[in-house]
């Protein structure tokens, strides 16, 4: 990913200070799903296909969340 920033000269120094101290960590797999919340789905999806579980449609769900009065 590239970004470009159109940063004032005189605000250049305070750019680069405040990304120094922001404590910026590495991220070795940005897109790794946990373990524990891939166990997690797979068990949902069980519960959902056996009809342990129902689920609702999101037109309905959204209607209610949103168009409620």
């Amino acid at each position: 990913m590239k970004i470009t920033l159109d940063i004032p000269e005189d605000k250049v120094s305070f750019f680069l200070e405040l990304l120094e101290n922001l404590n910026f960590k590495p991220m070795t797999d940005p897109y790794k799903v946990p373990e524990w919340q891939q166990n997690e789905v797979t068990k949902r999806i069980y519960a959902i296909e056996s009809g342990e579980m129902e689920v609702e449609k999101w037109e309905d769900v959204r209607r209610e969340l949103f168009h409620k009065k």
